[in-house]
This record gives C-alpha cells, structure tokens and sequence, in this order.
C-alpha cells in the first residue's frame, strides 16, 4: 500500500494524476494548513482516487514545536518534533510499502528523517530543485558533504533536500540546472503525465479543482498575467514594489486593448484587488494550479505572461507566452 503525503494543491494534483495514471488508489494523508482543506476533502473523496483520506495536524504540531529563542531552538527542537509528531499523528507508517513526500523540509518530513522512515521525496513545486535555495536562503554547503554546514544539519538540526539517507529517490519534473547531486534524482517530466491523461481524466481533475472557481472569459483579445511572489523571492525590495511592477504590467497590456486576468502565484500572498478594480481585470484564485486550466477546452487566452516564470510554458491554452524579465522590473523600478 503506498502513502502520499500532501500539503498543497500542486501536491494533490500531481498525486492525482499519478493514481488515474496507474490505476491504483492510495492513501493520502493531507495537512490542515491547506487553504479550505475540509470543502477539498469532500470533492478530493467524490473521485475515488484514494482509499483513505487522513488529516496531518500540522496547525498544533507547529505550535507544539515553538522555540523561544535559538538556543532553545537547538537545544530541544528536535526532541519537540519527535513528540509532537507521536501525539498528534496517529498513523503507523509501517503498514506502507512505499510513502511519498513532496517536503522533506516540512515538520512531517523532519521526522521521517529523523526516524530513519524510508520514503520517496517529490519536487515541492515545479522544477523546485532549480531555484530552492534562493527562495529558503539555503547555502550551498547544506546540502553538501563533508561540509560543516551538513554535519551541523545533520547532527544538530535536520538534513533536508533530499540529502537525508532516508530518502530512496528525488523525483523532479526536469534534471537540467538542479541544484541537489544528481545520484538519487528520476526525471519524470510533468508534461508528459499531463499528455497521458484521457478526456474523462482531464474533466475530472478540473472539477475537482476548478469547479467552484470563477473564470472570467471575455470576447476581447485577452493576456492571462501569472504573478510570482517578487518580493519573497527577494527580486524587489518590498511588496510595494512588487505591487508597481504588476500595476505596470496591467497597465501595458490594457493599453494595447487586452482584458487582463491575474493568476497570483500559490506562494505569492499579496494583495491584488487594487489592481483588479483600478482595471477591470479577471481574477483566478491563487491555490488553482494553473496547469488545471489546459483541462478546460473552452479557456483560451491570446497570451501568458510572467516575469521569469517558466510555468507558463506549460499552458497550452495560450497562443503567445511572454517573458517581460528582470530588465521589466528595472524599468518600472528606476
């Protein structure tokens, strides 16, 4: 019997097209810290993709493992997790054969690690392994043996991607340009299992991810704009100049006569409905994996737009995809 561990919708989604793909049904064990995790459940069992369906009380455990400081963090973190995560977390993993995590830098993935529970690690995100350690501040040296950095994580605070002897295998959409060794990594490119989908297959994803979603289309020439979390990732110096790069963006297309539909990042946190009601723009929600979207014959977009990001050379529902790049920010910036 194989476990998937999921905390995100991109999770979900890849763990379903995984089981439709393979014809089998797993146990999926899903943390409550997903946005709207209970309505998810109810259409997550309506698909009969999974046995059974568990909840990771990830909320208290996080509260249980709380640090007063960094002293007291190193001294007793690791002792905290242990028991926080043998209280709240009634699962026995033994009666897997195969448990699948997309974080081993989540609580739940901590403690595999520390109790030697083998599992198989997933990218966290698409192509996470090229730009992780710029969005977590990770040095290089982490996840480098025979450095001092990896002894301290492995002896004081946790391995982490993928570098645990825990973790059997990495599994990532594309192996060019990861940052991680490369001896454990299986690439299995994501667009590839998308493909392999059927029609029923497709229909089914999207309603369970899309079907309370609201997608504005319009009979106008249309730009769908796929935000990235510019100041998380440490592209711009506050959210307020992220805030101005996508006004401007905004600002361009409807210019030329574009409707603009904004699809934020699942990461990205800020708030764009000044954007929105300043230029009538579309909206998608941002927990919706955008590649969700290429299951609906009916969207079509004129083009995709992002700053940097290579998600949307994964929506084939646009003609057009257009990378406005960092010398965009510059330019609105200066």
């Amino acid at each position: 019997m194989k476990l998937y561990v999921c905390s995100t919708y991109y999770h979900i989604l890849i763990t379903m097209v995984k089981a439709l793909l393979s014809k089998e049904c797993f146990d999926l064990y899903l943390f409550n810290g997903i946005s709207g995790y209970e309505n998810l459940i109810d259409k997550i069992e309506r698909t009969d993709c999974f046995d059974n369906i568990y909840i990771y009380d990830q909320l208290r455990i996080r509260d249980a493992t709380l640090s007063k400081n960094f002293i007291e963090k190193i001294l007793f973190n690791r002792r905290r997790l242990k028991r926080a995560v043998e209280k709240y977390s009634t699962l026995d993993f033994r009666q897997y054969s195969d448990i699948y995590i997309y974080s081993d830098h989540s609580s739940l993935g901590k403690y595999m690690v520390l109790k030697d529970i083998k599992f198989h690690l997933i990218e966290d995100a698409l192509d996470f392994f090229k730009y992780f350690d710029r969005y977590y501040s990770v040095h290089p040296n982490d996840y480098t043996p025979g450095t001092l950095r990896y002894f301290l994580r492995k002896n004081i605070a946790y391995l982490q991607w993928g570098m645990s002897e825990a973790v059997l295998d990495i599994e990532v959409n594309d192996k060019d340009g990861i940052k991680i060794p490369t001896d454990k990594v299986i690439e299995v490119p994501r667009k590839k299992m998308f493909d392999a989908l059927d029609k029923a297959q497709k229909l089914l994803i999207y309603n369970t991810f899309a079907s309370e979603k609201h997608i504005d289309r319009k009979e106008q020439k249309s730009v769908l704009i796929c935000t990235q979390p510019l100041f998380k990732d440490k592209f711009v110096l506050s959210v307020e100049e992220q805030g101005k790069v996508f006004d401007k963006a905004v600002k361009e297309f409807t210019d030329r006569g574009y409707f603009v539909v904004i699809k934020p990042h699942p990461r990205d946190e800020m708030d764009y409905m000044p954007i929105i009601k300043k230029y009538g723009c579309g909206y998608i929600d941002r927990t919706l994996p955008s590649e969700v979207l290429n299951f609906d014959p009916n969207i079509h977009y004129d083009i995709a737009a992002s700053i940097t990001s290579t998600s949307i050379n994964f929506l084939d529902f646009a003609e057009e995809k257009i990378f406005l790049g960092h010398e965009f920010i510059e330019r609105t910036l200066q």
